[in-house]
């Protein structure tokens, strides 16, 4: 299929692009977890541990079947009682979001008699549906919310799993975030996402800043405050920082943020240089990014530790938008040498150059998903649309279809959904579907966003 159209881009310019990297909520302070002992040995569980994480792994599995009541209250204080509302609904809508699971339909719950002594009704549970429940407890200590969680399988009558959590009133998100990536670790053996985060460009009066915000579009932030413009943040792979295009000096230049959005240094930028589209290394080493340096725009990485600048590509072409492979060995990015932008591969020392996207006059922004088997990128086809690349099998998929312009791709930590930006409601807003391009829908700011990445 035609993943693209005729109408290139100016290849006069390096184009600014969001990097792909990195980590989760690490901006909030970190929060206590602490296991409780399991209620049922480990071993009368096993094989139908392994049985649902295998099911779970393929495609056209059964989603588990979960109840999720409001969380029980240990005091009638104003603060508990809107903590265990709102932690039930966080933990609710992380584990709908990540597709394992049908929730019970809560008008349904109050069909379920109230445990006694302490013994939980299963039979009455599994009577609305419910192949595992999750009891969650919210009360205070001292000054610390104090939140336990414990699951259930109702159909074998035992506590699966249990988890204490400790956290100040105010980050109750974080620990509801924390229980619902604790309960599809267990279900799948993967992490879940709900502790990642989202940075992006946004418009602010006359530039742009760039923002932070919970995977769900909670908690939004400005981590910017300087009037320019700033395009294209990239999460480093351990969540402490971000790196940034900014035209604070008049010319673009890579910025570095640390987790408290203080502004450090600039950490690319020589006299008249412009740089720009930075993506880290899986390992943080290094910084790739696009820069005229040399008179043409190229492609170049640099050591963060030493400073050392190495020069990947050499053509009079356009090379720009670097994005790193999971395994650190490739990285994709954008040239025109062919006639027009397409999307190729080069090893990391700048070797083995190849051509990977043939279909189409403008491909771009090629972001690596983390299993490093495919490529999501912006193509023109009647307007700019997501299309998936099978790197083995040169097989493309169109994700997005209608009318505005869908560009800027990222994948989930889990590689399991996109997040991407569209003009298709009239300005550009942010958008999360699934891999397969289900579940579009809008998530952020009412205001102009683009350039998404997301942390891990």
């Amino acid at each position: 299929m035609r993943c693209a159209d005729g109408r290139a881009r100016d290849p006069r310019m390096p184009a600014a692009r969001p990097g792909r990297s990195s980590l989760p909520a690490r901006l909030l302070p970190a929060l206590v977890g602490a296991a409780l002992a399991l209620a049922a040995p480990a071993g009368a569980l096993r094989a139908q541990e392994k049985e649902l994480r295998s099911g779970i792994s393929e495609s056209g599995f059964t989603p588990v079947r979960l109840a999720l009541p409001v969380f029980a209250q240990r005091s009638e204080s104003d603060t508990i009682r809107l903590a265990s509302q709102d932690l039930q609904e966080v933990v609710w809508n992380d584990l709908e979001f990540s597709g394992y699971f049908r929730l019970v339909d809560r008008t349904h719950y109050g069909l379920v008699p109230a445990a006694r002594g302490g013994k939980v009704p299963f039979e009455d549970w599994e009577s609305i549906g419910a192949e595992y429940l999750f009891l969650g407890e919210v009360g205070m200590e001292g000054t610390r919310l104090l939140v336990e969680g414990r699951l259930h399988d109702t159909v074998h009558k035992q506590m699966i799993f249990g988890k204490r959590y400790r956290a100040e009133p105010d980050l109750y998100r974080t620990v509801a975030h924390r229980l619902a990536d604790d309960i599809i670790l267990h279900f799948t053996g993967r992490q879940g996402i709900a502790q990642s985060q989202i940075t992006f460009a946004a418009r602010s009066g006359r530039g742009k800043e760039i923002y932070v915000m919970d995977y769900d579009g909670s908690r939004l932030k400005q981590v910017t405050h300087n009037g320019a413009l700033n395009l294209s943040p990239a999460w480093s792979p351990d969540g402490q920082q971000l790196v940034f295009t900014s035209f604070q000096e008049g010319v673009p230049r890579l910025y570095l943020l640390d987790r408290s959005g203080n502004q450090t240094r600039p950490l690319a930028g020589w006299d008249g240089e412009m740089s720009s589209a930075p993506e880290w290394s899986p390992d943080g080493r290094w910084l790739a990014f696009t820069s005229n340096k040399d008179g043409n725009a190229e492609i170049y990485k640099m050591e963060l530790g030493s400073g050392r600048l190495v020069r990947l590509t050499y053509h009079r072409s356009i090379d720009t938008s670097p994005s790193w492979s999971p395994t650190g060995r490739e990285i994709a990015f954008t040239s025109d040498r062919g006639g027009s932008p397409q999307i190729y591969l080069m090893d990391a020392d700048g070797l083995n150059v190849r051509r990977v996207t043939f279909e189409g006059e403008y491909n771009d922004l090629a972001a690596w998903s983390p299993q490093g088997d495919r490529l999501a990128y912006s193509s023109r086809i009647t307007n700019l649309d997501v299309c998936v690349l099978d790197v083995a099998s040169q097989q493309t998929q169109r994700l997005t279809r209608g009318p505005g312009s869908n560009e800027s791709p990222r994948w989930s930590p889990d590689g399991r959904h996109i997040i991407f930006s569209s003009t298709r409601g009239g300005t550009s807003a942010l958008y999360i579907m699934d891999s397969d391009g289900s579940r579009q829908r809008r998530i952020g700011p009412t205001f102009h966003s683009e350039s998404p990445d997301w942390s891990r």
